[in-house]
């Protein structure tokens, strides 16, 4: 049975229900008319048995279905830097396989990093079609981050679950029921072939999280599996359903998640403690720059993210000061990656003032539209920040123009 998600989704599982409960209800009189006198107990056990044969069936030999992280992403701005109506949105939206956030605090609830509500669907990936299976769950688990390399021929081989750490506190739990028997998974089922994530969350720092013997990780990913109940209720794989693995993350404190997470896209007016890698004294010696770099650098204080941009830009052209402000920095050596950030930061992903309007065209509306408020090219969706009317610009995309 091909099923959608949303309130459509929820339709066909109540569906699914009424229809298995009818079902069971002939099955009990049916048996009790060919085998007089068989119990209530009996009765249940041989239902749960051809439910779960039935169920196997459905999707034992499919080996093109599969589970999948999903979500419906709250961002606007597209990524492309040829596009003036989203080239200064600071919200891009999330890339296809980013359905969770790069970091998280201890007991936070994971959703995606736009702050929607993350699902696992049912997918045929041949047709892209979620599909409905009768009595499948999701289970889900965390898993060593940096042990998973989907490149491997079974990358799933050589990862292991982390459901407790060593002092036996389970890992990942969430607020609200849980169908899970054992400690460390959620386990949420799956209607019209989607699952929404319950409020799950982690209980520890992937760095401070020993298993094995003292082992840490320095990353946390998070796998689904596909599982049935058997006959006596206990959780069994799925056969013929590949499980989804998300993108790595890391698990802080509140306060180190505020120092980590840094602005991706900058306003150029920003202090230089909202990009990453940059701290409260390092900003302190930037502020004399000519001190720290020579009297031949053009700008006497850098303390803003345009100022900084500048800055590397200057250092392109004189190669000392470069080794200088690197020292400064503290990114050479082993922290080049850091100096390798911070320059494709500066260079692609610093955003500028953008409250011009926005005019929306219907199709054949012979000039007519509506006019949109943006605040830093977000358009304010509300009809109240719309007006009526014809207004000239160049169209970029979808009927929405720059005015």
């Amino acid at each position: 049975m091909q099923g959608g998600g949303g309130e459509s989704g929820l339709r066909g599982q109540a569906l699914e229900d009424y229809v298995l409960d009818k079902v069971k209800h002939f099955a009990v009189v049916f048996a009790q008319e060919l085998v007089p006198g068989i119990t209530q107990q009996q009765l249940d056990l041989a239902f749960s048995r051809a439910l779960y044969s039935i169920s196997a069936q459905e999707t034992s030999g499919h080996a093109q279905l599969q589970l999948k992280f999903n979500h419906s992403c709250r961002f606007l701005g597209c990524v492309s830097q040829d596009c003036m109506l989203c080239k200064n949105n600071p919200h891009k939206t999330c890339g296809s396989g980013d359905n969770f956030d790069e970091a998280y605090a201890d007991n936070q609830v994971l959703r995606a990093r736009c702050e929607a509500d993350v699902y696992v669907d049912l997918i045929n990936h041949v047709s892209g079609d979620i599909c409905s299976a009768a009595g499948v769950e999701v289970q889900l688990s965390v898993i060593d981050g940096d042990a998973y390399n989907d490149a491997a021929p079974d990358p799933l081989t050589t990862v292991m679950e982390l459901h407790a750490s060593d002092d036996g506190v389970p890992l990942l739990q969430c607020y609200g029921p849980n169908r899970a028997l054992h400690a460390g998974t959620v386990v949420v089922p799956l209607q019209g072939g989607r699952a929404k994530l319950p409020e799950a969350f982690i209980t520890d720092k992937n760095d401070t999280f020993h298993f094995g013997g003292g082992a840490t990780t320095g990353h946390f990913r998070l796998l689904a599996l596909a599982m049935r109940r058997d006959e006596l209720g206990n959780p069994v794989p799925v056969e013929g359903v590949a499980p989804a693995v998300s993108n790595a993350f890391v698990v802080k404190t509140q306060r180190a998640l505020n120092d980590y997470r840094k602005s991706a896209y900058p306003h150029y007016r920003d202090e230089l403690t909202r990009l990453r890698y940059i701290g409260a004294i390092t900003a302190t010696r930037l502020k004399d720059a000519r001190a720290w770099l020579g009297r031949d650098v053009p700008l006497e204080c850098v303390d803003s993210v345009q100022s900084l941009k500048q800055l590397l830009e200057y250092v392109d052209t004189n190669r000392q000061v470069e080794d200088k402000l690197l020292a400064l920095l503290n990114m050479r050596g082993r922290h080049r990656h850091k100096w390798d950030f911070l320059r494709a930061v500066l260079a692609g992903k610093v955003v500028y003032d953008d409250n011009a309007f926005r005019v929306w065209y219907a199709p054949d509306s012979n000039g007519c539209g509506l006019l949109y408020a943006t605040k830093q090219a977000q358009v304010r969706h509300s009809l109240a920040d719309a007006w009526g009317g014809a207004c000239g610009g160049c169209v970029w995309s979808g009927g929405l123009w720059l005015v």
